[in-house]
């Protein structure tokens, strides 16, 4: 039982992988679907969630555009983070001016990111 286990875990990954490799997404959805035939998906979901977590990150640090990625993205984490904190307290105790600031800093956010999917993106720059 065991070996026959750690065999289509194995075929699994690897599968998975070179989908991952080739596409960029899908080890979760392939290794669930495939492990799912042959265990309980609770089973399945905990031999899956560490090598997924670990090629997203190997994934994201391994790349030139990180940076680019944090530059773009810099406004919608100081809302974020605004949020957060702005909603940290209690609902009882939550100020007028706490609540505003929330709501304004989401609309901002999704001001500024409807208007940037508005924008065209030349065909040269896919290169």
């Amino acid at each position: 039982m065991f070996d026959s286990l750690l065999i289509l875990v194995t075929a699994t990954f690897l599968l998975a992988g070179f989908v991952k490799g080739a596409l960029g997404l899908g080890l979760p959805t392939v290794s669930m679907g495939l492990l799912a035939v042959s265990m309980p998906p609770a089973q399945a979901i905990a031999i899956v969630i560490v090598p997924a977590i670990v090629t997203n990150i190997w994934q994201t640090f391994g790349g030139p555009y990180l940076r680019d990625i944090f530059r773009r993205r810099k406004s919608a984490h100081r809302n974020s983070l605004n949020g957060v904190v702005s909603l940290a307290k209690p609902p009882a105790r939550r100020s007028s001016p706490a609540r505003l600031r929330n709501g304004s800093s989401l609309r901002a956010a999704t001001d500024f990111g409807i208007s940037l999917n508005c924008r065209r993106t030349p065909l040269a720059s896919y290169g």
